[in-house]
Formats: C-alpha cells, structure tokens, sequence
C-alpha cells in the first residue's frame, strides 16, 4: 500500500519530537510557521532523524507501529548509553569512562540525564537515528520490522561487554522482545501489580537485573482510544504466627523491601543534583552526603544500590494508588536529637514505639497519595482533574489512562470522557472544577488552588488515611505562588490529631500517633500528581462561610501547605532546547531553598523558631501585587516611643545605618505607632491606580520584603534629597522596626528580586457606612453603666426597619434586586472565584440565584423556585440576626486605626473625618466629621471591661488628608490600640460609637494588670534559629519544631466558650475570675507567634486555683443549648425581641406569597410550538419521544440520588452504598452533564430533515443552540413541580424566560460587564415611589424623559 501524504495540520511528528526532547534532553531544531526547506541543514543528525520520524510516522499496515517500535528500542539501549559516562561535575569532558556494573544503571538513569555533555548527547542521537534507520531500511525493503531475538539481544548488550547481564537476556518462561509486537508500557505495569496475589511475598533478591531494566523501560504507546474500565482491589493479608496486641491493631502490610533507615545527617536538604525521573516509575532518591556534594558520582555504594534496587522491585509489587514513594530518614524516636523534644517515656515507651512504627510502616505501604507513572505527559490540569475523580470514586488510575496519555484542551469533552467510563461502572462523577480556573491553569495558573483534604478511615486494617481533592477554584494569590507558580503548591485539610479526633483503636495512643502522623508529613517526599511534594507550613483552618460560599475545607481542624520540589518535566538549572508545551516550564527547588529565598535564615539567627515559622504566613496570605520599589526607596525609620512624641519626618542618614544593622534603638519605652508607617503621594497614587481606583484611599494595609502593617499616605509630602531629582519617580515607603518581622536577603540591595521589592495589597481604607451592636459589646456596655432598656429599643426599632424593607422587596424585581444586594452581598465571591460559579444550571450562592431570577423577568409572586430561594434567604437573614444578635446602629462605623505621625493629637483624643457625608435616616446625622463630642472606642475580640474606651474626637486641620480611617493620638503612656484588647495598628479596625444614648452613661474601666505567664502555667518555647542552624538538617528540624508545636490543640476557643458561659451564669464581667480568663485569652490569642505551650492539663491546673468547675453550662441563647432562660440581657433581646421579629417577618412573606403558580407560560411556549410542528413532521415527532424517554432516565436518577435535605448540604463521607457516595453537588453536576449530553436522535428521516441536522450539527460541535432549549421547555413542561427541572435546565430556562417578549425587551450584557455592576439604590427607590403613587407617566409607550428610563438604560447601573 503507497504511504498517505503527510498533512500540516498533523501535529504528531512535533509531538514525538517534544516528547523525546523532554525525555532525553535531545535537541531539535524548530520547525514553526516560518521554517522552509530552504533552511534545512542536510548534514546535520538533528534534521535526518527528523526525516526518519517524518517517513515511519505515516506508515500503515503492515508497517503501522514501526515508529513506535524504534523509539522503544532507542529507549532500551539510552540507559546503557548513559551508564558508560561517569557524571563528574567538576571533570573535565571526554574523560574516557569506566565500566559499570548494571545494578547501577538505575543510579544514572534516574538522577544525571538532564546534565549529560555533549558528547553523550550527541551519542544518544546516533543511537535513535541508528534504530530509526535500521526499522525504516526493512519497512523499505517489505520486511517485517521487529528484529529477531538474537538480534535484539545483540544490539542492546552493546557497551556492556558481555552477554550474560543485559536489557536484552530474558527470564525463563518470558518471551522474548522481538517476539511480541506491542509491548505493554510501564504505566500499565505500574497499574497491574497489586492486583496480582502470586507475588504478594516476593523480595529483591527474587529479581535479576533485567527485571529491573524492564522496569526503567517506557514505552511510547499510540493513541489507541479509551481502554476498557479496569478495577484494581487490594489483596487481603493473612496473618500468621503470634503478634503482639499493639500489633493486632494494625494491618501487617504486604511483605515488601522495607525503607531503608537513613539518619538525618544523611538527609540532603536542597538536593540540588537530585530530582525525579522524567520519564520511568517513581523511586526513593538517592541520599548524598552533604561533605560529598562536588564529588564524583563514581563511587560504588552497595547500600544505595540496595536500595535502588528495593525502591524499583516495589514499582513492580504494589499498586500505584497504595506505594510507598517517601524517603523517610531517622523517623523513630530512637534516631531523633534530644533538642527536637522529649521522646515518650513512661511505663509504656516500648509499646508506644511499636505503635509509632506500625503507624509510620502503614502510611509507608498505604500511603493516601494515588501516584502516577511518568509517562503520563499530558497538562498537569489534566491530570489534577483525572487524579481529582479517581481519587473521590476510589478507583485505580489505570481506568482512566487513555487520559493520562492525551491531551484535552476542552473541559466539557474531558469531563464527558471521564463521565463515560464512570457510568460504565455504575459510579456518578464528582463535582466539576471552575471552568474559569481550567482556562487559567492553561497558561500561567495564577490565582488558581489546588486543595484537598486527608481525613482518617477507622479501620484498623489497609490505609490509615483518605484523600479527596477539591475542584479547581480562583482564588487570590500569594508571593510565593506567585514567585514559584500556583500549580506548585497544594493545600490540604487535616483533622484534628486530639485523642477526640483519632481513629478509635488509636485514642489511647493519641501522643505518638501525633508524633507519628507528624513525622510523615514533614519528613516525607509525597509522591502524586506526576510530581514530588514536601509540607513546609501548617496553620488552623479558622476560615468560616462568608456570603453564602462555602468553604472547601470545613471539616478539617489543620491546613497543611506542599510545595513540589521536583516533577515530570521540571528542569535543572536554564532552559535548554524546546520546551514540551504539555509539560509545566519549572525549575526544580526545595523546601529548603523556598524557604531561604524568602527568610533567610543566616540574617535572622535572633528570631525564635515559632515566630519566625508564622511570618511564612506573609507569603501565603491573599494579596494584589502592585508597584515594583527600588532599593533606594526604602527608607527604615526607627518606631515612634512614648518619650519622644511629635512629628515624624524621614531621616536618610538614620535608615543607612538601620540598613547595615548599625547602631540599633535601645529605648524600652512603649512604641506608639506599632506597625503603621508612611508612603509617598506619587507611590500611593501609582499603587491606587493598578488597583483601577481614581484617587488613592488614606491608607493601605500590605506587605513588602519582610516587612508587613499599614501605610498611610505622607500628608507632608516629604521628599528625601537621594530622591529629589528629575529622573527620580517620586517613590518612596517608610519601613519601621516594628513594621519589619524578619530581615530579607542582603542581596536585594545590589540585584533586588522584584517578587520582595514588590509592594503587595491585601486592604485599603474604603467609604465608612453605618456599623453593628454586637453580643461581645453589649455586655461590657451593660457593664459600664448603659441601660438595658436601650438595647431592646434599638433592637425593636432595627428589626422593624428591617421587615418594612422586606415587605417592600416582596412587591417586585427590582426592589427585590436591591434588598438582595443591601443584605445578601455576593460581591466577595464573585472577586473569589473571577466571576458567577454556576453548578449545574444554576448559580452556586442563594444571594446569586435570586438575583439571576430577578434579572431574567421572573417575579416573586410568579415563580414558586424564586418564592422558596426568598424564604430561605429571609429566614436565614432572621437566624443570623438571632445567632450574632448584629444590632443596626446609624450612629457607629468600623475604621482601620492609625497613629498621629505629627503628633498634634492628645492623649485621649481621636480624628476621624469621612470621604462623604455620613448620613444616619433616622437621627437625620449627616455630617463629614466628628467634633468635639465624646465618643466610644473598641476592638473585638472584647471580653475585658477596659476594651471599651470613651475617648474625645476632634477634628484636626493637619489630618485632613486622612479620611475613612480613625486616627489615635501618638502621645502618652500607652497606645490606645494597646488598651483594646490588645491592638496594634498594622491593620486592625476599631468599632467607633457617638450615639448619644450609649456614650452618655458610658464610665469608662482601667485596664487591669496582666500577670506573668507563670502564674497561668504557660511555658514559653525559647529555641531560636542559631540554636537550630548549626544542624546539618536544620530545615528538618526546624519543621518538625514547627509542626509538632503549631499542630497541637490550641485552647482558644475553649477558654473562649467558658469565658462567655461563666459570665452568663455570673450576670457579670468585672468578677476577678472572669478578668483573668479574659487576660489568658489575650495570651492565647498569639500562642503560635510566642510559641506558648498551654494544654488542657494546665487548663484544669487554672481552674482548679480559681476554684472553678472544669465545664460551665451552655448559655440558653446557644443552638441547642438546654439552660434554662434567665434575666441575661442577651436572653432578653434574643427571646423577646428577636424571635418575635422572625415569626413577623416569616408571617408575612406567607400571607403575601400564599398562591405562588409553578407553572409559567413563557417556558413551555417552545415546546408547545415544537409539538405543534411534530403533528406534520414524523421526524420531529420521533426526536421528542427519543427526548421524553432520556429527560425520564435521567429524572429517575435523580430521584434514585436526591434527597431533599441535602439541597445545602456539602461533600460528606463515602459509605460502601454507591448511592450515600453521591453528594448533592456532585447529583446536581452529573444530571446536569446528562441533560447536555442529550442529542435530536431519531431514525433514518431525520437526516432528511434541515431543522434536525443543524440541530445535530450544533450539538455535535458543543455549541448551544436552539436544540438546548427545546430540551429545556420540553424538561418544564415534564417536571415544573420539581426543583429538578431548575438544576438541570436552569440557564437555558432563564434564556427562553429573558426573551420571551421579544428583541427589544432584553439586553445581552457579556458576563466580564456585567459582573461589574450593581443596582442604583437611589433609582429603584424612585421607581418604586412614583409607581406607588400613580406618577409613572407613559407616553407612546415610551417612558417621559423626567420618569427615567429603569429598564433600558445603563444609569440604573453603578459600577462596583
């Protein structure tokens, strides 16, 4: 048969090329758009492989998989190649080699490819162009191209010098290579092993060096379409002979070459020369000496050998998803140091390091990572979101390798791929990722997460830990994704490791199961997702619901952060040749190396260990990078002290000599403006304006270096004279001592990294608006002498307010619009994800999914879904309302504070002024400043009754500039923000009250004395870097000291919760036991910066002195509290007022929508139409049967899944019934994914019918059409009674409801503008006034220019 013309459009050849190039370092020369054969070099080697790929790549049959079949021999014999160079670093090239054994093939292989000279180089290319030629002479002359076997074994023992050990020796009962024509890959071998029993006690030894080689061997296999769906078990373990009972609690693990136990001086902790291979299975590194670094690498270790040899067995003997990959170096307690904390040691120390071992032995054999062979080079989205769906249907990887082998550029064709194999099984998918942050993984990944979390299984056999990942979601980013890539870093949720939160049969043990779980974390290399991770920070996971957006990691106590030290496709050192596209562009780094580029720690040997572990939190914070400083613009200023108040003013000569660490301040007295400093007006306008604001605000809260606080705009203007020249930007920023948490690299001042000298934003000062009465603030007001009556008037007066708004919003859309907009805000998700998140057809938030029913012309009182989304938004708004008991105050506002930096303010005095009038309705309060009235200060938290202030507020000429923020006096003895609770002005907010009925009675409290951290039992970790760097492994220990500290039980919350309970049962705050507790939560409150050990036994210890009961009852305004009520203020307000607010509010959203229709014309009218055609039309009539029997199937799967109080629900745990593994999210995705899927089938008329085949041709191509909402119309008019039909229909349904009246009635806006917007408050309220007053005057249909136009024009609108 003649070979096919080759075809441009063919991308293969390149592919070949990409991947050989990625996998050997090989070179080939670019062939793009502006390549000709004018520019072929015919001499060069480069150019003739070409050729030869070009020529075998489009062969057929017989020939077909020659290409496939050379390559796999080139890839047999470049080991042997790579063997005969010795990888001397420090050598000089051309150094003739010595001959190597072949257990040390892998040695080579794994570890020194990517730094070959260019005579190896150049040798592996004769090789490749050597079996190219020899398969493209037989495909020429007619011959078969698989070489015989002797020939075979001939050509790959070249270079060994002897035939008895090689890649071409085969084992007994093997057949040999040139008798098989398609060779299974490694990733397939990979896949198979643990299903397999025969082999379950198989060691090293029982394999020759072939049997390894076959194990380096990968196999490049062609395209060959998705592979029959494989389910790989784990084999159960008979246990025989006697065991202990600590061994009893475990599963003995199958019988594999153990770890091998390496101490932690041999631990090498920037493994610069060492680095995952690119192409085979995943094996244990090699440890390097850290005194042997530049030495030769021809040294013969048979330990290391060994454990090669162990680590390649292993790939053969167990599954991918339960493999061991760690290196886990001097993990007993045995091995560790005596100043990385005190080992167990009781009566039961053996048994507890037994314990310890087992646990750590069976995270090694099950560990929770599924892991991927290397030859999977498709984009690392994709094999997330392929990892991601294994992972949660507990299925092996091997059922999904067809994706694993080939790209997808198209979200919707792989999630429909993948959700065929899926259904095969009988299994739903999970929910889908963020299509926004698919499309931006496939370029730089900014801003997208990558999150999970490990949960534990309580069995006491197989894994000890689960994994689930998250979908992708947008998120902002941080310096360190920023400076490394998002896609580098992984972050997962951790449960408790209390002995509440442990796995039943480990509660007894919960110490050194701690210790254990620890040591695994830290000191483990985890291997998945094509790449090689290591934890390096931990902190709680505190973050709570905000808008209705549900946090992904709510079940988890810990957040564990991984960084990928190495990967498929990673590089060492600069770039070289072309670049796979499939594969990510990144360098390889360690944990060591991350962490000293961000806080070295030769410049900070002074910082205790725990504090300088937290300031890692400033580079994963969210922030908004904005202007780039240049050295000279840094200005470091000493700290504003009470013993000389005045005005501040830059001092060059002074931030030199702090630059140079030159003549420190050695004054103790109180620093007044900790963590505020200045920025100039040019700096601050050009970081406004990369923040799309017109004017910049009074202050920004962000970070730079290692400096973090808030910067306030200079009102001096000041310009230092290095800086007062033509060509000078006018930039500058003031860095205080107490502004600088750690000292960056001196580098930065010769050759900056602009990822530090960038000034990055994460707040600013914005327009004040009216503020809250909260539970915290209202027994400390009581306290202080405000009445309770007050409270229960204001309560009754907000609440009454607030129905008459909600009666009002029930009326119509647009009122509805702008209730939702003023209650429920979805301004924070839609700047969190980059836009809507829709989940199957509808908007993920309740707030959204009002909103988009009211912007697509459904009514409150002619939609019964919209009526439901209404009442359960009310009626949460009225539990929120009773839970957090936020009561509206007009006369209050929150505001960063600032210290006076020209010290014209005295103490007790404050200035606050408004950007605009600050207007309160109804004490008819509209003024831009405060002046000389009194005026209530605060903090929260707030527990002391010293947390309140009554302070004087002025309004002072000089601070004018500085508007939307409360700026404190700098003079005295002690900073206002110091007195409450503790505050400081890097960013904290102050609650600031002047209605007159509270401020009045106000008596303000002194602020008690604290005591010593001894008298509370608390012990103070005093280990500083210098004690720890001296190590060999110093980023060793000082995380495992981190970790084991940062994740035990921080007693917060606890002493919190008892705080507030014995103050309700006492009816006071002012006892001296409630002052005590709540000083030691001012303690606890930075526990993890001063590194202060308080655990539960030192809890009981305290309350014992203080003759308190270990546990006090729950207040009765708790959920689910059975106290009995009492005269409590918060009962009070609670009880009478509020819940008889809600019973109001909820009575009379029933009386008006008592009749809500469910059904609605506007959305059958296209099915109408469509059955009307199909009476005329057998065809038609064929496609809406076909229609109504797949809209039933997939209408009896939700009803078989659905249950109707999951509706809110999040994920929750699998169980062994497949239908209590389907959350309601991921319900809601798959039937979605099923209606989609649906196509126009019909029979054999319907290809003669135009309107059916431009329907199928739509479909076909993914493109939406008029077919998806005739699906849509088709759905309402089968279940309008059901939610069901919104979930799967809901955007085609609100599209046809939209244009129902017909073009002219609508306005397509495109999602990026629209998002932008927000309802004119002052407009609706104007509409609705003249509606209700009969003024709405409409003349021709058109409305009169003075009536305004609310429907048709863009005023109505204001940008965000």
């Amino acid at each position: 048969m003649p070979p096919t013309t080759p075809s441009k459009a063919d991308d293969g050849i390149e592919r070949t090329k990409q991947s050989l190039a990625a996998r050997w370092n090989l070179h080939f020369p670019v062939r793009d758009t502006n390549w000709s054969p004018s520019k072929k070099d015919p001499t060069s080697l480069a150019e003739k492989v070409h050729g030869l790929i070009q020529y075998l790549y489009f062969r057929k049959e017989p020939s077909l998989g020659a290409l496939d079949y050379s390559i796999r021999q080139f890839e047999a014999q470049a080991p042997l190649i790579l063997s005969q160079w010795q990888f001397k670093p420090h050598a000089d090239l051309g150094v003739i080699p010595t001959r190597r054994e072949p257990s040390e093939l892998s040695r080579d292989f794994l570890h020194r490819r990517h730094r070959l000279s260019d005579v190896a180089l150049e040798q592996l290319m004769q090789c490749l162009h050597h079996h190219l030629s020899l398969v493209a002479d037989r495909v020429k002359r007619g011959e078969d191209y698989i070489a015989p076997a002797a020939a075979l074994s001939s050509i790959e023992n070249v270079g060994l010098g002897h035939n008895d050990t090689g890649f071409g020796r085969t084992r007994k009962g093997r057949a040999p290579v040139g008798e098989v024509k398609y060779r299974q890959s490694t990733l397939s071998q990979t896949f198979r092993s643990k299903s397999d029993p025969t082999i379950q006690h198989a060691s090293s030894d029982d394999f020759m060096d072939d049997d390894i080689s076959e194990v380096l061997q990968d196999v490049c296999m062609p395209d060959a379409g998705p592979l029959a769906p494989v389910v790989v078990g784990i084999p159960s373990k008979k246990s025989s002979g006697h065991t202990s009972p600590v061994e009893e609690m475990f599963e003995t693990p199958p019988t594999t070459p153990p770890h091998k136990k390496l101490p932690y001086t041999d631990r090498q902790e920037d493994r610069v020369d060492s680095h995952i291979d690119d192409t085979k299975a995943d094996v244990f590194r090699k440890p390097v000496s850290t005194n042997s670094r530049s030495a030769s690498f021809d040294q013969k270790s048979e330990d290391i050998d060994s454990t090669i040899r162990t680590s390649l067995v292993r790939t053969r003997l167990q599954s991918p998803e339960r493999r061991g990959h760690g290196q886990m170096a001097g993990r007993a307690d045995s091995e560790r140091q005596p100043d990385q904390g005190k080992s167990i040691v009781d009566s039961h120390e053996s048994e507890g390091r037994r314990v310890k071992e087992s646990i750590l032995k069976r995270l090694a054999s099950y560990p929770p990572f599924a892991t991927i062979s290397d030859a999977a080079i498709v984009p690392f989205r994709q094999v997330y979101e392929v990892s991601r769906i294994a992972t949660f249907l507990k299925l092996p990887l091997i059922n999904f390798q067809f994706y694993l082998t080939k790209p997808f550029d198209n979200y919707n064709e792989l999630w429909l791929g993948l959700g065929h194999i899926t259904r095969n099984l009988g299994l739903v998918m999970p929910e889908r990722s963020s299509l926004i942050a698919w499309e931006k993984a496939a370029s730089t990944f900014e801003g997208v997460s990558l999150t999970g979390k490990l949960r534990f299984l309580d069995t006491k056999e197989g894994p000890l830990l689960d994994l689930l990942l998250h979908p992708m979601r947008m998120e902002a980013s941080y310096r360190l994704a920023r400076k490394y890539g998002s896609d580098r870093f992984c972050v997962l949720g951790l449960p408790g490791l209390g002995a509440g939160d442990l796995p039943s049969y480990l509660k007894n043990h919960d110490e050194v199961a701690r210790d254990a779980i620890i040591c695994w974390l830290v000191d483990t290399e985890h291997v998945f997702l094509t790449r090689q991770w290591r934890a390096f920070y931990t902190k709680p996971d505190s973050k709570k619901t905000e808008g209705g957006v549900r946090n992904s990691l709510t079940d988890s106590r810990y957040r564990v952060y991984f960084f990928a030290e190495d990967g498929l496709g990673f590089r060492q050192g600069p770039r070289k040749g072309e670049v796979d596209p499939r594969l990510p562009d990144r360098p390889r780094q360690t944990v060591k190396q991350l962490l000293e580029w961000f806080m070295p720690s030769q410049n900070n040997l002074d910082q205790p260990c725990l504090k300088f572990f937290a300031r890692l939190a400033l580079g994963l914070s969210s922030t908004t990078p904005t202007i780039v400083f240049r050295p000279q613009e840094l200005i470091r200023s000493d700290d504003a002290r009470s013993e000389d108040p005045g005005e501040r003013r830059l001092d060059v000569r002074r931030s030199e000599e702090k630059k140079t660490q030159r003549n420190g301040s050695a004054s103790k007295a109180p620093v007044m403006n900790d963590g505020c400093a200045r920025i100039s007006r040019p700096a601050a306008l050009a970081v406004a304006n990369m923040l799309g604001m017109d004017e910049p605000p009074s202050i920004f809260q962000g970070r730079i270096a290692g400096a973090k606080g808030v910067w306030m705009v200079d009102c001096l203007d000041e310009m230092p004279t290095h800086l007062a020249h033509p060509q000078s930007r006018g930039f500058w920023i003031e860095i205080t001592d107490a502004q600088l948490k750690f000292n960056s690299p001196g580098v930065d001042a010769l050759a900056p990294d602009p990822a530090r000298m960038t000034f990055e934003v994460n707040n600013y000062s914005t327009k004040l608006t009216p503020s809250f009465l909260n539970f915290q603030l209202m027994p400390i007001l009581l306290d202080r002498g405000v009445p309770k009556e007050v409270f229960e008037r204001l309560l009754q007066e907000d609440l009454t307010a607030k129905v008459a708004d909600m009666e009002m919003a029930m009326e119509n859309g647009l009122a509805l619009r702008k209730w939702n907009q003023q209650n429920n805000s979805v301004a924070h998700e839609r700047a969190e994800y980059g836009g809507i998140e829709l989940q199957g057809g509808m908007p993920v938030s309740r707030a959204e999914k009002i909103n988009w029913f009211v912007e697509h012309g459904f009514e409150p009182k002619q939609c019964f879904y919209l009526k439901e989304q209404l009442y359960k938004a009310i009626h949460g708004y009225c539990l929120r309302l009773e839970n957090r008991m936020n009561i509206g105050l007009g006369r209050s506002t929150n505001a960063f504070m600032i210290a006076d930096p020209l010290g014209v303010l005295e103490p007790g005095e404050i200035h606050l002024g408004f950007s605009n009038s600050f207007r309160d309705p109804k004490s008819e309060f509209n003024e831009t400043m405060l002046h000389n009235l009194d005026v209530l200060v605060a903090r929260l938290p707030a527990h002391l009754p010293s947390d309140i202030q009554k302070v004087r507020a002025v309004f002072k000429l000089e601070l004018r500039i500085y508007r939307d923020v409360v700026v404190f006096s700098s003079k005295g003895q002690m900073p206002l923000a110091s007195k409450l609770s503790g505050g400081d002005y890097d960013g904290d907010k102050a609650w600031i009250c002047w209605d007159p009925c509270i401020v009045e009675p106000f008596k303000n409290a002194e602020v008690p004395p604290h005591p010593s951290f001894e008298y509370y039992g608390i012990e103070k970790d005093e280990t500083r870097v210098s004690d720890l760097l001296p190590h060999d492994d110093y980023t060793d220990r000082f995380l495992r000291h981190a970790f084991d500290f940062n994740l035990r039980t921080n007693l917060l919350g606890t002493c919190t919760i008892y705080h507030e309970a014995f103050c309700y049962a006492k009816n006071a705050i002012d006892s001296p036991q409630a002052i005590e507790i709540a000083v030691l939560l001012g303690l606890l409150v930075d526990s993890a910066k001063g590194g202060f050990h308080f655990d539960d036994a030192k809890w009981t210890a305290f309350l014992k002195k203080l003759k308190l009961p270990k546990k006090m009852p729950p207040p009765a305004y708790k959920p689910k509290s059975k106290t009995k009520l009492t005269q409590h203020l918060i009962d009070t307000l609670v009880f009478n007022v509020a819940k008889g607010a809600r019973q109001k509010a909820l009575g009379h959203f029933a009386k008006h929508f008592a009749d809500v229709p469910r059904w609605d014309n506007d959305l059958v009218r296209i099915r109408n139409e469509e059955v009307e055609e199909s009476k005329g039309n057998h065809a038609l009539a064929q496609v809406l049967r076909n229609l109504y029997v797949g809209l039933g199937k997939i209408h009896g799967f939700w009803q078989q899944h659905a249950r109707r109080e999951e509706e809110d629900d999040d994920w929750r745990p699998p169980t062994d019934k497949k239908s209590d593994s389907l959350s309601f999210k991921a319900l809601i995705e798959q039937c979605r994914a099923d209606f989609l899927a649906l196509s126009p089938i019909g029979d054999t008329e319907t290809t003669h019918d135009s309107t059916i085949r431009q329907w199928q041709k739509d479909h076909r191509r993914g493109k939406s059409g008029y077919w998806d909402l005739v699906k849509a119309s088709v759905a309402f008019s089968l279940y309008f009674k059901t939610n069901f039909v919104w979930y799967i229909a809901g955007v085609e349904l609100g599209e046809i409801k939209a244009t129902a009246k017909g073009r002219g009635s609508y306005r397509a806006v495109v999602n990026n503008v629209f998002e932008s917007f927000k309802v004119d408050g002052k407009l609706v309220d104007g509409v609705r006034r003249r509606e209700m007053e009969g003024e709405l005057r409409v003349s021709g249909g058109v409305l009169d220019d003075d009536a305004g136009d609310e429907f048709g024009e863009w005023d109505w609108w204001d940008e965000v």
